[in-house]
């Protein structure tokens, strides 16, 4: 029977030797996340949205809501601005039309602050407000579109969109 016995000063070894081979791929790896966006360009994403709402009757037919929800959004391109984030938002309507503000972070803790328009009809606009780290003073727009899932049970909403728009950064 073969037995193999590890010396202290071999473990040591094949730890700095580990360290050599994995530190360049820890440092690619953080290279890759921390890329710098181009200064400007057009996106698309998709997006899924889920909150609680709090709705007033106004009478017939009529509504107010307010509501403090989470968004996550994916760049279509599978990278770049706006690419895996997720973020909190408040927003506050009557019927299908409203406003809110939402701030997004990324995986590398940078920020991205939008104010929004819901126009009624599922459709709506976004307007860019700065940022922190990388989206420090974005500047831009984005056309959006959206569906709520019927499923959602009383007092949440879920729904899901998509948004086509271009940014600005200095």
């Amino acid at each position: 029977m073969f037995t193999y016995r590890l010396s202290i000063q071999r473990l040591q070894r094949m730890a700095v030797a580990s360290l050599f081979i994995l530190a360049p791929i820890a440092t690619f790896a953080a290279s890759v996340q921390a890329q710098e966006l181009p200064k400007e360009g057009a996106y698309s994403t998709t997006w899924t949205v889920s909150g609680p709402y709090k709705g007033l009757s106004l009478g017939d037919d009529k509504y107010s809501w307010m509501s403090n929800f989470t968004l996550v959004v994916w760049n279509n391109a599978g990278a770049g601005v706006f690419h895996d984030m997720s973020g909190d938002c408040v927003g506050l309507g009557v019927g299908d039309k409203g406003n809110g503000y939402c701030a997004l972070v990324d995986a590398d803790d940078d920020k991205v602050f939008w104010a929004f328009t819901d126009l009624g009809g599922g459709k709506g606009k976004a307007v860019f407000e700065g940022g922190t780290g990388k989206y420090q003073g974005l500047e831009g727009s984005e056309d959006y579109e959206f569906v709520y899932t019927p499923d959602a049970p009383e007092g949440t909403f879920h729904g899901h969109g998509g948004s086509n728009g271009s940014y600005k950064l200095p």
